[in-house]
């Protein structure tokens, strides 16, 4: 069996070997990291000195070329004549400027006048040039290649520029270009060129370099740059890698160029190197000293850990006391933060159980019914208030299904919740009628794990069985509302607060004519015939709030004038703000009709109890004539001679007497009597009545039935019943 090796062991060769393997990491990355960042301080470097050489140029240059604009300018003004050209030129201070000389060409290139003045140089010929051709072809201002001064003999540049009367040179001498190079200070080994457009070099440190006129075209960096592609370049040459940057000046298209070997750019890299190596060397010495010794303090270190965790595990807070005391604050303060965590478990725990305290405090305090359920709808936790509407207890309710305790079903209900919730992953709510016959609004939100699976559902119903009762009740309140309003005998109108129409009822449109379709919408006073009477309607309602039992003359859809009584009162909601008003109104025209009847029965009661008076009266003047009548027939001289007149006296008085005996009836001044009575003769004694008291525009036809049989009744009623009859028959014709 393998000895197993000692933590001492262990501890010394990780120690040995994690402190090596970082400080080695840290050399390797710090020497391609100090090289990446003097790699880049050099480009940075090198890009920022060729960028201020090519601005320094383009400035100098774009000055140069103000100055012979100026010069330009006043020749072509004609405020200097051609006899002053020479003075002109003379007056400039060249020494202030990088010009060897300027020069003033005619138009055949030879030199008229030139500053410094010197008669030989006058006639030299420049026609050979190439920027002489270029500017007098274009017309425009040119820059030439380097060439050899005519004047000083030395290698040069010029800048031509054509004006009307001659063509003006300023000639820069490269010695002296190159001496403003000087102003740059570059490091040991670090090279400042400029080339013109063709690679030539024209302006450097060295003089030397730009009296051999160099061409450095051939250089990959040079070429690239000519091309347009500045930049940041690496190349190799005769065995030596350099850096260098080329930037380009634009008005002439020439090049600003930085260039130094490489070794020489990461010198301070190879310095680095030999230092780390030799740091490298003694801090594994030391490593390997302390690697011996550390290990006896960081084993009792691990001890008090393992002790101290043990106590948490146990649950046991206190801290352990330190077997050691370590120097390093670092030790110390691991021993420090696994107390502080011995405390923190603590303090978490109790905040896990207080608030486990209160959820299970807020859990039973929810009036409604709560359970935790599974998958299959088992109840895993349920609140006191579900085990108080299902009259048990908590623990009973707990590993049952949710269908059986609530339902009292073998299964879930249709469209339950539970499910429902499961399937779709979302809150679902559903109303449910249980078997006692109780109402619940259920609502299921699904558990989700950590995976986002769902685990079951949050169960919670609350009784609305009060509330379906108040929902039913308000219902048939609706409902008796509706059909009182639809039913009412009187027209109902709802306006809104414009004055249209919003509600009817079924007695407006049968009194109106109107549809529902047809008023809804349309304003109310296109109903009322005299708009007096609605503006007194309004006045009242709006000084009074309501109007009352007012009559009104209103126009149905046949155009027909209807009189209607009317009522109105205001509508307000909640908040006191007008919301329209409710008008009711009473068609009129049967209350009118009975009003009339009443004022006739009344009128006929009048002559019935006239009738009545006169009737006693003209009885007794007919009594006194029939016993008059009656004593004469008795004398036997006067019946021979008078007795056929006496005779129709007596019949004339036995008539009138009837007909008194009808105007007592009329008036119902005789006493009811009933016996047994023939119709066709109380038909036949009516009759006589009727022929007199009709017009004589109508016709009375009597036709008897000869096998009436008699009815027991009070002969002077049934007169009467028959006597209205015939006066109404009257009454309801047109000519009546």
């Amino acid at each position: 069996m393998r000895k197993e090796k000692s933590l001492r062991f262990f501890v010394t060769f990780w120690f040995i070997i994690a402190s090596l393997i970082p400080l080695l990491i840290l050399g390797a990355v710090s020497h391609f990291f100090i090289k990446w960042q003097l790699e880049k301080s050099i480009d940075k470097q090198s890009r920022i000195l060729a960028r201020l050489v090519a601005q320094d140029l383009s400035k100098l240059f774009s000055t140069q070329e103000q100055l012979l604009a100026i010069v330009k300018n006043d020749l072509e003004s004609g405020v200097i004549p051609e006899s002053r050209f020479q003075e002109y030129v003379s007056s400039f201070r060249l020494d202030e400027t990088v010009f060897e000389s300027i020069v003033l060409l005619d138009n055949n290139g030879e030199v008229k006048f030139i500053s410094p003045f010197r008669k030989e140089f006058i006639g030299i010929d420049f026609s050979n040039y190439d920027f002489f051709k270029k500017v007098k072809e274009s017309g425009e201002s040119q820059w030439s290649d380097t060439f050899i001064s005519p004047f000083s003999g030395n290698s040069s540049i010029a800048l031509g520029v054509w004006s009307k009367p001659v063509i003006i040179v300023g000639i820069i001498d490269l010695n002296k270009l190159s001496e403003r190079m000087s102003k740059f200070e570059a490091e040991k080994d670090v090279y400042i060129i400029v080339t013109d457009s063709r690679g030539v070099i024209i302006a450097a440190h060295e003089k030397d370099i730009v009296a051999q006129r160099m061409s450095v075209k051939n250089l990959p960096m040079i070429a690239e740059a000519l091309k347009g592609n500045c930049g940041v370049f690496e190349y190799k040459s005769n065995g030596i890698e350099y850096i260098g940057c080329a930037e380009n000046i634009p008005e002439i298209g020439w090049l600003s160029v930085v260039i130094q070997p490489e070794d020489v750019a990461l010198a301070s890299l190879f310095r680095f190197n030999v230092f780390f190596f030799a740091f490298l060397g003694g801090t594994i010495l030391i490593i390997i000293i302390v690697s011996l010794v550390a290990p006896r303090n960081l084993l009792r270190l691990i001890q008090d850990l393992k002790l101290q965790i043990a106590n948490i595990a146990s649950g046991k807070y206190e801290p352990v006391e330190k077997s050691v005391k370590f120097k390093a604050r670092e030790f110390n303060e691991l021993l420090d933060d696994v107390t502080n965590m011995a405390n923190a478990i603590r303090d978490r725990e109790q905040s896990i159980e207080e608030a486990k305290r209160d959820w299970e405090m807020t859990f039973d305090s929810v009036p409604d019914m709560i359970f935790l359920l599974k998958e299959d709808g088992t109840i895993f936790r349920a609140n006191t208030a579900a085990a108080d509407f299902l009259g048990c207890s908590i623990q009973e309710l707990i590993g049952k299904k949710c269908y059986e305790v609530v339902h009292g079903t073998a299964e879930h209900p249709p469209n339950c919740p539970h499910m429902l919730s499961q399937r779709t992953g979302q809150v679902e709510s559903a109303e449910m009628e249980l078997s006692d016959g109780k109402y619940v609004q259920v609502t299921c939100s699904p558990i989700r794990g950590r995976d986002g699976e769902i685990l079951g559902t949050v169960h919670v119903a609350r009784d609305v069985t009060d509330r379906k009762k108040l929902e039913s009740e308000i219902i048939r309140s609706k409902n008796l509302l509706e059909n009182l309003f639809e039913n009412s005998t009187e027209a109902i109108g709802v306006v809104d607060r414009h004055g249209r129409f919003m509600k009817i009822n079924r007695r407006t449109e049968e009194i109106f004519g109107y549809s529902r379709h047809e008023l809804i919408g349309q304003k109310f006073d296109t109903l009322y015939a005299d708009k007096k009477e609605l503006e007194e309607l309004l006045s009242i309602l709006r000084t009074k709030k309501i109007v009352r039992e007012k009559e009104v003359r209103m126009i149905v859809k046949s155009g027909e004038l209807v009189p209607m009584e009317t009522s109105i009162s205001l509508l307000y909601d909640a908040n006191g703000e007008l919301l329209g008003s409710v008008a009711h109104a009473r068609d009129l025209r049967e209350k009118k009709s009975l009003e009339a009847q009443l004022l006739q029965a009344q009128k006929m009661e009048a002559i019935g109890i006239l009738a009545g008076g006169i009737a006693h009266d003209f009885n007794n003047l007919l009594t006194t004539i029939k016993g008059y009548s009656q004593i004469l027939l008795m004398d036997e001289q006067l019946r021979a001679t008078e007795g056929e007149a006496l005779q129709e006296i007596e019949r004339a008085a036995s008539r009138a007497g009837e007909l008194v005996s009808h105007l007592l009836t009329f008036s119902r001044r005789v006493e009811r009597t009933t016996k047994l009575l023939n119709l066709n003769e109380v038909v036949v004694n009516v009759k006589k009545l009727l022929k007199r008291s009709l017009p004589k525009n109508i016709e009375l036809d009597i036709q008897l039935s000869p096998d009436l049989s008699p009815i027991k009744t009070d002969s002077v009623q049934m007169e009467q019943i028959i006597l209205n009859l015939a006066i109404n028959a009257k009454d309801a014709m047109p000519e009546g």
